[in-house]
């Protein structure tokens, strides 16, 4: 009877140790086949990320040049591409609509290598990426401004001129070319420079500038403003400056600034006309960038120039959305500009 009472334990059967060696290297090859799309993928959104931006810089070349045609804007796309992706292949497209104005849009693609995917069959992947880029001009600005101001008439670029007159030589009866701009007060923000100390902080940048939008009104400052030599050294302003010195052609008689923080570099608005009488308002029709080339007690010299907005020379504006870019006017501050 005792040994009736003893729990029987039959013995393993040989064939379930055969099923867990299958088993165990099925589960082998699904997780190295996870980790070699895991590790290829990685790669794979690597290269993504490096099309987007060659796609993004090739679209950005093209716009640029767009202003001269599409031939130089192609001649720009492919000058990028040899020297800095040449192993992506890419395909131009320009257009233009009333909402984007003048634009191209590029698209790249390489076949990515596989690694580990080989053992799926999978060789090769294609990734590519898609950008668009536009060229306008700023409709408005606020950096760097300068209290002077041209009137169209006598507005000119690549020409030396004077902006601040001494007197005798007034722009209107009582006016030698000086305005009061719109300055970004520690306590009361934005509001209307006034007076000699506002004008003179202008010029040495201890208060920046807000906003101005063509279209817009500023006023006329009115008086000699004796201190602006004075003002304009402060600065650090370059007595007998080359304004080439610090301009980078670009070809279709535009520019890039090698300093844009450089104190002979500024903006001046340029208005409609000037109006007789103290501190009447005048129209802003564009804005361009003026080099400083000498200056004395009460006068103020230099030319205009056509610069590309780039290489710090873009406008952020005050408030942060201030400075929107519009139609492109080839007389303006023009910037290229993803959109897509």
């Amino acid at each position: 009877m005792p040994l009736l009472s003893r729990r029987f334990r039959p013995a393993a059967r040989p064939t379930q140790r055969g099923q867990v060696l299958p088993l165990f290297a099925l589960f082998l090859v699904v997780l190295l086949g996870m980790a070699a799309l895991v590790l290829d993928m990685g790669h794979w959104m690597f290269l993504k990320r490096s099309a987007q931006n060659d796609a993004d810089a090739i679209a950005l070349a093209a716009a640029a040049a767009l202003p001269q045609n599409e031939a130089a804007a192609g001649q720009a796309a492919s000058e990028y591409h040899d020297r800095n992706a040449s192993e992506m292949d890419y395909e131009l497209r320009f257009f233009e609509s009333g909402v984007v104005g003048r634009a191209v849009e590029v698209h790249v693609t390489t076949a990515a290598e596989t690694t580990f995917a080989r053992l799926f069959g999978i060789d090769k992947v294609d990734v590519g990426a898609k950008a668009t880029a536009r060229i306008g001009s700023y409709t408005a600005w606020a950096p760097r401004l300068l209290p002077w101001a041209i009137d169209d008439d006598s507005f000119a670029f690549d020409t030396p001129m004077t902006v601040k007159v001494r007197p005798g030589g007034q722009v209107s009866p009582g006016e030698f070319g000086a305005v009061d701009l719109i300055i970004d007060d520690p306590k009361k923000g934005c509001e209307l420079a006034s007076g000699a100390n506002d004008y003179r902080n202008v010029i040495i940048e201890a208060v920046p500038a807000c906003a101005i939008s063509i279209g817009g009104d500023i006023e006329q400052e009115p008086g000699n403003m004796a201190m602006t030599g004075k003002a304009v050294a402060d600065r650090g302003a370059i007595q007998g400056f080359n304004p080439y010195d610090v301009l980078i052609p670009l070809g279709d008689d535009r520019y890039g600034l090698r300093d844009v923080h450089h104190p002979n570099v500024g903006v001046l608005p340029v208005i409609e006309q000037w109006v007789n009488g103290n501190s009447e308002p005048v129209t802003v029709v564009q804005f361009a960038w003026f080099v400083i080339t000498g200056y004395s007690k009460d006068e103020v010299s230099g030319v205009f120039v056509r610069v590309m907005a780039g290489s710090g020379a873009t406008c952020t504006g005050l408030p942060s959305d201030a400075c929107p870019i519009g139609e492109f006017d080839p007389d303006g501050i023009s910037a290229v500009q993803l959109i897509g």
